[in-house]
């Protein structure tokens, strides 16, 4: 699992800071990636690395997703 855990690369891996990061969980995910996000969030912007990290309403679902898809769009086609 570490091999492919995002905080444990961001943590042990030298990252271009060309990078730009979008990440967002719902405030009722089940499995509380609120807080891998705000972790991870931290990680990267300690590494000099954009990244943003929102929590919004809703689960982490095909509707959570769905409803949130114009805001990846929107960050990644400004970056």
């Amino acid at each position: 699992w570490e091999k492919y855990d995002p905080i444990t690369i961001a943590k042990n891996n030298v990252i271009t800071k060309e990078l730009k990061v979008y990440l967002d969980a719902g405030n009722h995910d089940e499995g509380r990636f609120y807080e891998g996000c705000k972790y991870l969030h931290k990680i990267l912007t300690e590494k000099g690395i954009e990244s943003q990290n929102h929590v919004y309403e809703g689960h982490h679902n095909i509707e959570y997703i769905q409803s949130n898809l114009e805001k990846y769009l929107i960050f990644y086609t400004n970056h």
